[in-house]
C-alpha cells in the first residue's frame, strides 16, 4: 500500500506503488503542484515501485515539468533508482533502435 504525505512543498511517498495504486500517487501530486510551483517528492520511505508504476510517475513528472512545475526527486532508495534506471535504459534502447530504423 502506498502512503502519502505533504509538508508544504515537500510531498513524501511511501510504501510500494504498484499500477493500481498509482491514481492515489497521481491525485496527491496534482493537488500538490497546483499549491506549488516548485515540489520536492522524497522517496525515502518508498520501498518499491513495479515497472507500470515507474512508467507512470516518469509521465506525470513529464507533465509537471512541461506545465512550467520545478520538480525534483530526493533520497531515492537504491532499489527504487535501479528501477528506474533499469526503465530509462530500456527506453533509451528502444528509441535508439526506432530512430536507426528511419
Amino acid at each position: 500500500m502506498v502512503k502519502i504525505w505533504q509538508n508544504d512543498d515537500h510531498i513524501f511517498i511511501g510504501g510500494i506503488i504498484v499500477n493500481h495504486h498509482f491514481k492515489k500517487v497521481r491525485t496527491a501530486l496534482e493537488k500538490a503542484c497546483r499549491e506549488n510551483s516548485r515540489l520536492v517528492i522524497d522517496l525515502a520511505e518508498l520501498e518499491y515501485i513495479d515497472r507500470a508504476g515507474a512508467i507512470e510517475l516518469f509521465e506525470l513528472l513529464s507533465e509537471m515539468q512541461n506545465s512550467g512545475r520545478r520538480i525534483e526527486l530526493s533520497n531515492v532508495r537504491e532499489r527504487v533508482l535501479f528501477s528506474f534506471l533499469q526503465l530509462s535504459a530500456e527506453l533509451f534502447v528502444k528509441a535508439e533502435l526506432f530512430s536507426k530504423a528511419g
